[in-house]
């Protein structure tokens, strides 16, 4: 049995080093979860 792994779509853009988002604040990214929670997409 495989496990899928559910992470949202800021996580992945936040853990690749070319988006440069892990070097924004947490706040700056946490906009961009609440709004992906609230629309269902990660939204630029």
């Amino acid at each position: 049995m495989t496990k899928e792994k559910n992470y949202s779509e800021t996580f992945e853009k936040v853990s690749e080093p070319q988006t440069g988002m892990y070097v924004e604040s947490p706040a700056y990214n946490y906009e961009f979860l609440k709004r992906e929670l609230r629309t269902g997409r990660f939204q630029a």
